[in-house]
């Protein structure tokens, strides 16, 4: 299967400056090379100040159903989503269920509000580390009644549905499943729901290539990179545009692109370069690991392109050989 699907999950990190930045880099990086899908599910309060392009479609990271207006302070209702030209919407990430209490059957609810409201939607699913622990087929277990409701909808509602396996325990940690076990789950999940499966929890520039070559995994949801920045913020006491304390520039900086530390003269190239422009030389870095993974996508379609154009050329010349073979035959016996 070739990747169809990248989607990068901004959650609640920069500011609106901070994010047209990197929105700009991200589409200097795609560039028209991109054969699949990239989506963008930008900070809600952001959505109104970027618009899809050719290279990016933008995407919201949550929404109220199943009313679509009403006294919900706070809330942002599906009409509004799509007044702003928004299609595509995130449902039932963890986060959402853990955090803000969102059973599976609130997801759901949610899932098909959308779907039947024109959305397209990336549902998540995941085991957390408890289930896990108990074996495979007690994960298989779990994300089969997370996602249940599914096995009821028809196939124009599931063309709408993207799944997005996100083990709980994985998000954020530097941890991910074997390949085998991606490869089983995303081959049960697949085969149960007839939906194209991709996967999330960890996927970075480091481990991408590898995840996207199999031929389960439709894709990716990438959060990671968002993490390492927020958490590089939180560690240096600023946000924004305050830019970075020169006590705080003086310790080294982990890279997100497989946790690289800088070696010590770009951490004096790095200190020498000012607070502004230390923001700057990390926004770019991070920018930097999103060209990464975007290589590697292209990388893994391109393999996969030749392939299919080997297996092609073989059946062509197997087809051949016997044509030979049937002519000759009689004359060798």
């Amino acid at each position: 299967m070739s990747i169809r699907f990248i989607g990068a999950n901004w959650k609640m990190n920069l500011t609106l400056q901070e994010a047209k930045l990197l929105y700009s880099e991200l589409e200097d990086a795609i560039n028209n090379e991109l054969s699949c899908d990239v989506v963008v599910f930008i900070p809600q309060p952001f959505l109104g100040c970027f618009e899809s392009t050719d290279n990016i479609q933008i995407a919201a990271q949550n929404f109220h159903a199943p009313e679509l207006s009403g006294a919900f302070t706070g809330e942002t209702s599906l009409s509004q989503l799509k007044s702003l030209n928004i299609n595509t919407v995130l449902v039932g990430h963890s986060e959402r269920r853990q955090q803000f209490n969102e059973s599976d059957e609130l997801v759901m609810l949610k899932a098909i509000t959308a779907v039947q409201q024109g959305f397209k939607i990336v549902l998540c699913c995941g085991e957390p580390l408890e289930v896990r622990r108990k074996g495979e087929e007690a994960v298989l277990k779990f994300l089969k009644r997370q996602l249940s409701e599914l096995s009821h909808w028809d196939k124009e509602s599931l063309d709408q549905v993207i799944v997005a396996y996100e083990p709980i325990w994985a998000i954020g940690t530097g941890s991910i499943p074997s390949i085998i076990e991606i490869i089983n789950i995303h081959t049960f999940l697949r085969s149960t729901f007839r939906t194209p499966i991709i996967y999330g929890g960890s996927c970075d520039a480091s481990n991408s290539e590898q995840i996207f070559s199999e031929d389960s995994v439709a894709g990716g949801l990438i959060g990671g990179g968002m993490a390492a920045w927020n958490n590089r913020s939180r560690a240096t006491g600023t946000f924004g545009e305050t830019g970075l304390p020169f006590e705080a520039k003086t310790s080294m900086l982990k890279v997100h692109a497989g946790e690289r530390v800088l070696n010590p003269q770009e951490t004096a190239d790095y200190n020498k370069s000012g607070p502004d422009a230390g923001q700057t030389q990390y926004m770019m870095e991070y920018n930097q690991t999103a060209k990464q993974l975007l290589e590697a996508t292209k990388a893994t379609n391109e393999l996969l392109n030749k392939q299919v154009a080997i297996a092609i050329a073989t059946e062509k010349n197997t087809k051949k050989t016997s044509k030979v073979v049937d002519k000759v035959g009689p004359s060798i016996v």
